[in-house]
C-alpha cells in the first residue's frame, strides 16, 4: 500500500483594488507628507515621463497642503477620502471623490479643483482630513 501526500499552497488573495484607481499609473507612492498634510496610495499616469515624474508626488502634496484648511473643513472630525483628479493646462480640469458622505465628497472636489497643476495627467490619492 502506497500513501501519497499532496500539499496545496494557495497564494493569498490580492488586496482589494482602491476605489478611483488610475489604470496604467507610471508613478506610485505609498505615503507622502507635506507641511503636515498626509496623502496615501498616490497613483498617477502622467504624460512624458523622465525625472519630472519623480517630482510630481512632492509637487501634488505641496499643492494640496496649501489647501489643507479648506480640505480639513470638509471633515473636521476626521476622514479618509479617496480622490481622483485630472491635471491639464496648469489646472485641475476634473475631480471626483469617494467618502462616506456626499457632502464631504463635494467639498473635497471643490477644494481640489483650485489646486494648481504642474503636469498633465491623472492622479488618485487617499487624503487624510480633519483630526
Amino acid at each position: 500500500m502506497t500513501a501519497e501526500a499532496t500539499a496545496s499552497v494557495e497564494a493569498p488573495p490580492p488586496p482589494p483594488a482602491l476605489p478611483l484607481a488610475v489604470d496604467g499609473a507610471n508613478l506610485n507612492v505609498g505615503s507622502i507628507t507635506a507641511d503636515g498634510f498626509v496623502m496615501r496610495d498616490l497613483g498617477c499616469k502622467v504624460e512624458g515621463g523622465g525625472l519630472g515624474v519623480l517630482m510630481l508626488g512632492p509637487a501634488i502634496a505641496g499643492g494640496l497642503s496649501k489647501k489643507k484648511a479648506a480640505l480639513d473643513a470638509c471633515a473636521p472630525k476626521g476622514a479618509d477620502v479617496r480622490v481622483r483628479f485630472t491635471l491639464a493646462g496648469g489646472k485641475v480640469s476634473s475631480a471626483e471623490a469617494k467618502a462616506d458622505d456626499a457632502k464631504v465628497e463635494a467639498c473635497v472636489v471643490k477644494a481640489v479643483k483650485t489646486m494648481p497643476a504642474v503636469a498633465d495627467g491623472t492622479c488618485a490619492a487617499t487624503l487624510h482630513l480633519g483630526k
